[in-house]
């Protein structure tokens, strides 16, 4: 186990879009404490430590982070997805680091959750349309519309199409 008294920073995700933020942050002299459930991500030799595990794992890194020492006062990041930020916000909790709210995050992630907060204050929002059983809900208004869209493009390609493979001679 390598402890540092350097701050250190949670780097959760390691794939190629995350080297140069790592790179950084090892310029700044933070310790890098990296996570991914891929043991041959490419971001794993730019870390001083590393973890094998999902950043869904929460509360398998917040342990792996407590006996190593991570503490309050040591950073997180990801450029990774909206579920590492997820992850993040509970970890940040657990810790007690300043961070995005989980619920907060939670509504800007989940679209209907957004759509119902903007609706509450009467904000528009553009023609949404939910899976209902498994099944898109359609206005068959709108759904008519689409078809007659749909089938003028098709023409639209397909009279393109026939010009592009004639043959052009002298």
């Amino acid at each position: 186990m390598k402890y540092s008294l350097k701050k250190k920073v949670l780097v959760v995700g390691l794939n190629y879009d995350q080297i140069p933020f790592i790179n950084i942050i090892k310029k700044i002299g933070l310790f890098v404490i990296g996570v991914d459930i891929n043991n041959k991500a490419p971001g794993i030799k730019y870390c001083d430590m590393f973890y094998n595990t999902s950043y869904e794992n929460y509360e398998k890194i917040y342990l792996y982070l407590k006996k190593n020492k991570f503490s309050s006062n040591d950073y997180l990041f990801t450029a990774s997805s909206q579920n590492s930020l997820m992850s993040l916000c509970k970890i940040a909790k657990k810790f007690n680091i300043k961070f995005l709210d989980f619920n907060i995050l939670d509504k800007c992630i989940d679209k209907t959750k957004m759509c119902k907060l903007l609706k509450k204050d009467k904000i528009l929002i553009p023609n949404t349309q939910y899976l209902v059983n498994n099944k898109i809900k359609i206005d068959k208004k709108k759904n008519l519309f689409f078809k007659v869209r749909l089938w003028k493009i098709s023409k639209i390609l397909l009279s393109h199409q026939k010009w592009k493979n004639t043959k052009i001679s002298n």
